[in-house]
């Protein structure tokens, strides 16, 4: 375990309050693992990130020498994000108490060592998510080729990895971006959508020719986000015929309310939209 969870000590972390009915459930995980935040600051900067650092560092520990990939990539991204508000917090000059401004300093720089270290050790993950970590984080192109690769061996099922891989296909197979844009959201994942990926599946359609799902998906985008668009320009893409973007229009309405209640995997939608891909193959 000591090649993936990096704790660098530093200092001792030390509860304000005396009784564990008081303790909030992070003092508690550091009151009984002490090694778990022997380099983390105590005062209230950072407070939630420092209390998902400490939750996922916990779990990485009772997982003994078998943490998950999953496990990792929640642990090298809180201290990841713990890292950065640390480096904020390490502007801030304390002039009544100069001290802190050195705890959280040298918080920061324990961090980012931390993290260095952490990111080296997870170099040749061929796991899913540290190979997206090193790609999406780190821009490693090797990591990107075997996130394909394991994604062909044991096909993925998280959506924000999935929609990724989808923009990456964008531009050069078109019918494959579709096919994992579809499987993004089949998930039903409301945590992770983003109503841009419409706007990617818009854009492979569009490199297919296929013009009505084009708009249809464009305009889906608009209805959930509520931008602002030329309709006149959106219109233009069916050819501005009146009664296709009547049709069009209820049917993106349809197609928004199914998914604000996460239930596109149940819904007519991914028959439809798979059925649209395959004939463009």
């Amino acid at each position: 375990m000591t090649r993936f969870f990096v704790i660098i000590t530093s200092f001792c972390f030390i509860s304000l309050l005396e009784g564990c009915d008081r303790l909030t459930p992070t003092e508690k995980i550091c009151k009984n693992n002490p090694e778990i935040c022997e380099d983390l600051h105590t005062d209230g900067w950072c407070r939630t990130e420092r209390a998902t650092l400490v939750s996922n560092r916990l779990v990485v520990k009772e997982a003994a020498d078998k943490p998950d990939d999953k496990q990792l990539y929640d642990l090298i991204v809180s201290l990841e994000g713990y890292n950065k508000c640390m480096w904020r917090a390490s502007g801030v000059q304390h002039i009544n108490n100069p001290e802190r401004t050195d705890v959280r300093a040298r918080a920061y720089a324990l961090s980012a060592q931390s993290l260095t270290e952490l990111q080296d050790s997870v170099r040749d993950a061929k796991t899913p998510y540290l190979s997206y970590y090193r790609w999406t984080r780190l821009g490693d192109e090797n990591a990107l080729y075997r996130l394909i690769e394991a994604e062909t061996e044991h096909p993925i099922q998280d959506a924000t990895i999935l929609a990724a891989l989808a923009a990456h296909y964008l531009e050069f197979n078109a019918p494959k971006s579709l096919q994992l844009y579809l499987r993004a959201l089949s998930l039903d994942d409301d945590a992770a959508f983003k109503a841009d990926w419409l706007l990617g599946m818009a854009r492979g359609f569009a490199l297919l020719n296929k013009p009505e799902q084009q708009y249809l998906l464009e305009k889906t985008n608009l209805v959930l986000t509520e931008r602002q668009a030329n309709e006149q320009q959106l219109e233009a893409v069916v050819g501005g015929h009146h009664a296709v973007v009547k049709q069009l229009n209820e049917q993106a309405e349809a197609f928004a309310e199914v998914l604000k209640d996460n239930e596109f995997s149940k819904s007519v939608w991914p028959k439809r939209l798979a059925a649209d891909i395959q004939t463009s193959q």
